[in-house]
């Protein structure tokens, strides 16, 4: 896997996998998303107290969102604002709808305010709200619902792996070596044993596994 310096988090496209981005990015989808969004999670709404304990599939979209809000610190907003325009749109996104706003989200909004002029409405917008100003129309007052919900759900920790440092990186490569000459002169289940012996309970699982395993250790 490649690693680039410029982001801090191996996990942040794990929010963007979704492609509400692709909505959100367009004023008018925006509203009808929101719209379609908020009319289920009121009906639904008896069920946002009991996650993650019981889930409904109807509030996925909030359950997103209130993971993105929680994981959010001022490095995994730096990560989503220099990936690309849906790293921006989902920082602009998560800067409207988080019930904690912070000061680092505002300025590193306003230092690329110009790069993407499609989107520059979604980015004002978050400025606004995160400024404390409010329109009474109705994008604002969706978000608005859309706040008041995540913040009926608790404030918990959503850990993220940071990216490798040098010498776990050069690490990697050996292990990688080593198991590429196993598959190659022992074949493929010699090869499987290896890698099950030996990977990094960090770096060679998937993100869900490796939650998986940090929720056993605590």
């Amino acid at each position: 896997m490649n690693y680039s310096k410029k982001y801090n988090y191996l996990d942040f496209r794990e929010f963007l996998q979704y492609p509400y981005y692709q909505k959100i990015a367009r004023l008018s989808s925006a509203k009808r998303l929101l719209e379609y969004q908020v009319e289920f999670i009121d009906i639904y709404s008896k069920y946002i107290p009991l996650y993650p304990s019981v889930k409904c599939e109807r509030l996925e979209f909030l359950y997103l969102c209130y993971r993105t809000v929680q994981a959010m610190d001022e490095k995994l907003f730096q990560d989503f604002v220099n990936f690309n325009w849906r790293g921006i749109v989902w920082a602009c996104w998560t800067g409207c709808i988080t019930p904690y706003p912070k000061s680092y989200m505002i300025e590193q909004l306003k230092e690329i305010e110009d790069d993407l002029p499609y989107n520059k409405w979604l980015i004002e917008t978050a400025v606004n709200i995160l400024s404390g100003k409010s329109k009474d129309d109705e994008l604002y007052n969706y978000i608005s619902k859309l706040k008041y919900f995540i913040g009926l759900m608790p404030r918990v920790e959503i850990p993220l792996r940071p990216l490798p440092s040098e010498k776990q990186l050069h690490n990697q490569e050996i292990f990688r070596n080593r198991l590429k000459t196993i598959y190659q002169t022992k074949g493929t289940n010699e090869a499987i044993i290896f890698f099950q012996k030996n990977k990094s309970s960090i770096y060679d699982v998937s993100y869900k596994e490796w939650l998986r395993n940090i929720s056993k250790i605590k």
